[in-house]
């Protein structure tokens, strides 16, 4: 069976292990991320409308400009670990901090707020994380393996659906921006794990 997966998936007996580890970290933060985003959409709609949601956008655009630079700036005088990481831990700083006063707060800042760093935090994760898969892979392991850790991201949507569809009506949004923040937590764990574990190309 496991000469199979290996087989199915193009992975070489050898990187099992570290194969598993990228892909657990895809899983945790993607789930994460998108439960944050998909609850902060619905909680804009909800109690903002869809009719200021061009306004969200179009700031948001901006603010990942200024982003973009940002990331570009440290990427260069920093490592794509410690770029990776520290998105990890600035966003669970903001999801446990949204966890703790989203039931005190219900202003229409607070949910554009909301929205836009949700969105934003996510497209920031997204671009560094394959900056640092890249520290870990040449290019021909590239090709064999990220469909896989593609899959794995689709994978933490996948979960952050279902968690969603069977939890929030009943336990709530508090209850999900928690596992999300103990989700992310987890993914930082893991890069952890893997910057410890794993040479680097």
């Amino acid at each position: 069976m496991k000469k199979r997966i290996q087989k199915i998936f193009g992975i070489y007996p050898e990187e099992g292990k570290n194969v598993i580890r990228f892909i657990i970290l895809t899983v945790l933060w993607s789930s994460s991320s998108s439960i944050i985003y998909i609850i902060s959409t619905t909680l804009f709609l909800e109690n903002v409308g869809a009719g200021y949601l061009p306004i969200s956008y179009m700031i948001t655009a901006l603010l990942l400009i200024f982003i973009s630079i940002i990331l570009i700036y440290f990427l260069r005088i920093s490592s794509p670990y410690k770029v990776f990481y520290t998105i990890i831990f600035l966003s669970i700083l903001f999801f446990g901090s949204f966890t703790f006063i989203i039931n005190t707060h219900s202003g229409i800042y607070f949910y554009f707020i909301l929205q836009i760093f949700s969105y934003s935090f996510m497209a920031s994760l997204i671009a560094s994380y394959w900056n640092f898969l890249d520290q870990y892979h040449d290019l021909q392991d590239a090709k064999r393996m990220y469909g896989m850790y593609n899959t794995a991201y689709f994978l933490g949507y996948m979960i952050s659906g279902c968690l969603i569809n069977f939890t929030y009506e009943k336990l709530g949004k508090t209850f999900l921006f928690s596992i999300a923040t103990i989700l992310m937590f987890l993914a930082l764990l893991e890069i952890k794990k893997i910057y410890k574990k794993i040479k680097d190309i």
